[in-house]
């Protein structure tokens, strides 16, 4: 039995800014965890198919999916066009496509990933609500001197831009002579001749 004078810490009387024992909680900070390492090759959806094709073939392995092997060995293929013909690009190198097989289950990967972050932002607000909204209320306040000074500097080159259009467009001054003597329309006008009574 519990002391009646003891007192349990809930979430609205501690100042503990851990969040609420959640496992999507902490799948996202681990999808957040900086310790992947880098790959330079070909990705799908911004992952590297070294990281897709042995996830897949996991995946495959625990019934979770049935990704033909012939996708997970050769998981590049090339791209042909309408005509059945080889297509290349513009340097002349061939062009290849991911296996449509992947590709697909790349997508539903990204549904599903969308849809936890969805759940996860709500379920913050819900649990968080004023540390949410103080953050939300901060992060504007810090942003609008920055968003400002970047219209004014937007508002500022399209006036310069637009000046210097106008003047390659405007009409070229007719060049003085060399030597500096004046055109017709700078002469002197004649002095009048007299007329005789």
């Amino acid at each position: 039995m519990t002391h009646p004078n003891s007192q349990t810490p809930t979430q609205h009387d501690t100042n503990d800014s851990t969040p609420p024992a959640n496992p999507l909680f902490s799948y996202i900070a681990g999808l957040l965890s900086p310790n992947a390492p880098k790959a330079e090759d070909r990705k799908v959806w911004s992952i590297s198919l070294h990281t897709l094709v042995p996830f897949f073939t996991a995946t495959n392995v625990n019934g979770v999916t049935r990704v033909p092997a012939d996708a997970l060995g050769a998981p590049l293929r090339l791209a042909h066009g309408k005509d059945g013909g080889v297509k290349f690009s513009k340097s002349g190198r061939p062009q290849y496509r991911v296996h449509e097989a992947i590709a697909k289950e790349v997508t539903i990967l990204r549904a599903n990933l969308v849809a936890d972050m969805v759940g996860y932002v709500t379920a913050t607000v819900e649990t968080r609500t004023e540390e949410d909204k103080s953050l939300v209320e901060t992060s504007q306040k810090a942003a609008h001197p920055l968003v400002e000074k970047e219209r004014a500097d937007l508002a500022q080159a399209i006036r310069a831009r637009a000046e210097a259009e106008a003047a390659e467009t405007a009409p070229a001054e007719a060049p003085r002579p060399q030597n500096g003597a004046p055109q017709a329309e700078d002469a002197p006008s004649p002095a009048p001749v007299p007329v005789a009574a």
